[in-house]
C-alpha cells in the first residue's frame, strides 16, 4: 500500500486550513484560534491541542531526550557534528501536467554527519570516527499560476509567524547549516509555485 497513490483534499479559507485524508481522517489548523483539530471520522472522534500544548510537548520531548543521553554513559560520550546543504537548480524544461505549464526546478539536499564515540572503558582514545553524507535530490515540476496556491502560501505563512518555536539554548546549531539556508532562502523563488510531480532519490 506504500506505493499506491494517495489524494488528499485541502480547503482553505481566511486562517483556516483542512485537510481530508482518504482514511477518513480529518485535520483543521485554526490559526486564529490557535489550534489544530483531529478528526476520526471513522470512529467518531476528535482531539484538539492549541499551539501552546504543541510547543511545550515539543520542548518536554526533547527535555527527555536529553535526560536520557545524559543517564546513558555511551551516549554522553558521543560526539557529533552535522552540516547540512541546501542547493536550489532551476531548469530551463517545461512540461504539460493536467493542464498546467510547470517548470522544472531540482532541490538537492546534503547531510554530512560526523560522529565518534568514546570507549566506555578507562580509555579515552575515541573509537571513531564515523563519517557519512546522505544525499537527497527532488526533481520538481512546478506550475505557478494553480488556482488556490496563493491562498495556501499566505496562510502558511501566517501559521509561521504564530509559532515561532526555537530549538533551546542547549541544542547547538552549526553555523554552516544556517549559511545553507540562507542559501535555500535566496534560490526560493525558483521553487515558487505548485509542484504537480515530484521525483525523489536518495
Amino acid at each position: 500500500q506504500a506505493t499506491q497513490p494517495i489524494v488528499t483534499t485541502h480547503y482553505v479559507k481566511g486562517q483556516r486550513l483542512r485537510t481530508d485524508n482518504p482514511d477518513g481522517k480529518i485535520q483543521i489548523i485554526d490559526v486564529e484560534g490557535r489550534r489544530i483539530l483531529d478528526i476520526d471520522t471513522q470512529k467518531h472522534t476528535y482531539s484538539e491541542i492549541t499551539f501552546e500544548q504543541m510547543k511545550e510537548a515539543m520542548q518536554n520531548a526533547q527535555q527527555q531526550a536529553q535526560k536520557k543521553m545524559e543517564q546513558d554513559p555511551k551516549a554522553k560520550d558521543a560526539k557529533a557534528n552535522v552540516n547540512v546543504k541546501f542547493k536550489v537548480t532551476p531548469e530551463t524544461g517545461t512540461r504539460q501536467i493536467m493542464g498546467q505549464t510547470s517548470n522544472e526546478s531540482k532541490v538537492q539536499i546534503e547531510m554530512e554527519v560526523q560522529a565518534q564515540a568514546q570507549d566506555s572503558g578507562q580509555s579515552s582514545q575515541p573509537s571513531g570516527p564515523f563519517n557519512g553524507t546522505i544525499v537527497t535530490t527532488m526533481d520538481m515540476w512546478v506550475a505557478p499560476s494553480v488556482a488556490g496556491y496563493q491562498e495556501l502560501g499566505q496562510f502558511y505563512g501566517q501559521m509561521s509567524k504564530e509559532i515561532n518555536w526555537v530549538p533551546p539554548s542547549n541544542i547547538h546549531v552549526d553555523p554552516r547549516a544556517s549559511q545553507s539556508l540562507d542559501e535555500l532562502q535566496k534560490n526560493s523563488a525558483n521553487l515558487k509555485g505548485f509542484p504537480l510531480l515530484q521525483y525523489m532519490t536518495m
